[in-house]
């Protein structure tokens, strides 16, 4: 048995699109790019490391994907900014071995 939109009444038609846009919103809602937390805030709320921006608010921080690889943008950060207690590219948390090796940067 199918169904059509058009044997339903405008406002449960309106419903049913309502519905499937939020259904679909999370995979809209989470592009690939990468996101930080730092031990401590930055001083600005722009930190521009690797070819990559990111924009904190407070210690947490979030950027597109820039190209570079995950690691290579982690330590670029924490050179800047300093460590991170989080770090993940899309959606992918890194463990506590990367996070170690991505930390050693601020040595």
């Amino acid at each position: 048995m199918t169904f059509s939109l058009s044997q339903f009444s405008a406002p449960v038609r309106a419903s049913i699109v309502v519905v499937a846009a939020m259904i679909a919103a999370p995979a809209f809602a989470a592009p690939a790019g990468y996101s930080a937390t730092l031990n401590a805030a930055p001083a600005e709320t722009k930190v521009m490391v690797a070819g990559t921006v990111f924009l904190c608010k407070g210690a947490d921080c979030s950027a597109r994907e820039s190209g570079n690889s995950p690691m290579r943008v982690c330590t670029a950060l924490v050179k800047e900014a300093g460590p991170v207690s989080a770090f993940s590219f899309a959606g992918k948390a890194f463990d506590d071995a990367k996070l170690a090796k991505c930390n050693a940067a601020a040595a």
